[in-house]
Order: structure tokens, then sequence, then C-alpha cells
């Protein structure tokens, strides 16, 4: 993707675009940026098109899908994750440091599978 941004030309790296989020209950967009080289996702776009609820207690996001519970402190970098029908929590640090693009919550794309419980295939398009 960084070829797209660097063909543009005008566009800056860290302008928003849109990835294609397919799964097995349909396809969603879901708005990105390049940061340091890395594509950041909407937290809380990535949840809801993977049917997952989100909710927000002592400043940590908590996601609950099918596969388990994961929680992302904002603030320090570090998640948890808890895999369905286990008591123990582990920690993990995320691959580059979440931030705020206004009012939405950015994450890496490299930090899916583990906060998920998913695998995850990506296809790099440079076209619009």
């Amino acid at each position: 993707m960084l070829g797209l941004f660097l063909s543009l030309g005008s566009v800056p790296l860290s302008a928003e675009f849109t990835v294609r989020l397919k799964s097995g209950s349909g396809e969603s967009s879901v708005t990105a940026e390049l940061q340091e080289k890395k594509v950041m996702l909407d937290l809380l776009e990535v949840a809801a098109a993977l049917g997952s609820t989100t909710t927000v207690k002592d400043g940590k996001y908590v996601i609950d899908h099918s596969s388990g519970t994961a929680e992302v402190n904002p603030v320090t970098a570090v998640y948890l994750v808890k895999v369905f029908k286990t008591k123990k929590w582990k920690d993990h640090v995320l691959s580059g440091p979440p931030y705020y693009s206004g009012p939405r919550f950015m994450i890496s794309l490299q930090d899916l599978p583990t906060l998920f419980q998913r695998s995850f295939t990506y296809h790099v398009q440079k076209k619009e």
C-alpha cells in the first residue's frame, strides 16, 4: 500500500483510506490510515464488522467475540486476551502504539489475529 500512496504524490502518508473486510457474515468497509509504514485500523469498526461487542471500562476497550475476550489499554499499549472457556488472561504488547485519530481508536493490522483469535489473509491492491 505504500506504493499506492507514493504514486499518488499529493496524498499525505497519514491520509484515510478504506479496507474491505470479508468474513462469514459478509463484507464491510473499515477506516484505515498508514502510520509509520503500518496499516492502522479503526478498532470499533473492525469489531463491529466481525460481530463483536465493544465496551469501554476503566478507560480500556473490552472486545467480546465468539472466541473469547480481549482488552486493549490505549495508555500502556498492552492488551490482554482470554480465550473462550479459559480463566487465564495472557498479556501481549501491541505491535505499534495505538492512537486516536479524531474519534477513531486506531490499532495495527498486525494485531488483529491475536485480538480476535482468528487468522486473517491480507491482499494488497494498488488500485482504488
